[in-house]
């Protein structure tokens, strides 16, 4: 939530809308695909959709022109999944990754498989001075959920 500090108010000046509460309670995710925001200072902020999320596999399977089988629906999720990861790594300088209540370790596989897909560009290095084309991006890792309780001695223990 950029923008607002109160998550009840629905209406508020967001950069990126939270869920809705009946997205919420029907596990449905807010953004599809890659949603952009350009600031008065020119900064650009990306939302992408959820990964590895039920809600966005049954939209795939739901609004799809073709009948696949055989599990094809899964790997062209996990493919688009890689796609997106590798287009935020290759122009993005930091990376939030952001988790409700547990951290999915399949999503920490897709990170490094996604670097693998980043697009290399030695050959531009010569004609552009200040491009650095293995430069590493910023990743943190967000737990949205999380209380200050969650992170007291006796939980970490």
């Amino acid at each position: 939530m950029i923008g607002v500090n109160n998550s009840q108010d629905m209406y508020g000046l967001y950069i990126f809308r939270p869920a809705s509460r009946e997205a919420l309670e029907s596990s449905r995710h807010q953004t599809t695909k890659i949603h952009a925001y350009i600031t008065k200072f020119k900064e650009i902020f990306l939302d992408c959709q959820a990964s590895n999320c039920a809600s966005v596999l049954d939209e795939a399977i739901r609004y799809s022109r073709s009948i696949l089988s055989d599990g094809r629906y899964a790997i062209n999720n996990y493919m688009e999944i890689v796609k997106l990861i590798a287009f935020l790594m290759q122009i993005s300088h930091t990376i939030l990754v952001c988790s409700d209540w547990l951290i999915d370790i399949e999503m920490i596989k897709l990170i490094p498989t996604a670097e693998m897909f980043r697009a290399n560009f030695e050959h531009v290095t010569e004609k552009i001075p200040n491009y650095n084309a293995t430069r590493k991006v910023n990743l943190v890792v967000l737990h949205t959920r999380a209380k200050s309780a969650d992170f007291s001695t006796d939980v970490l223990q």
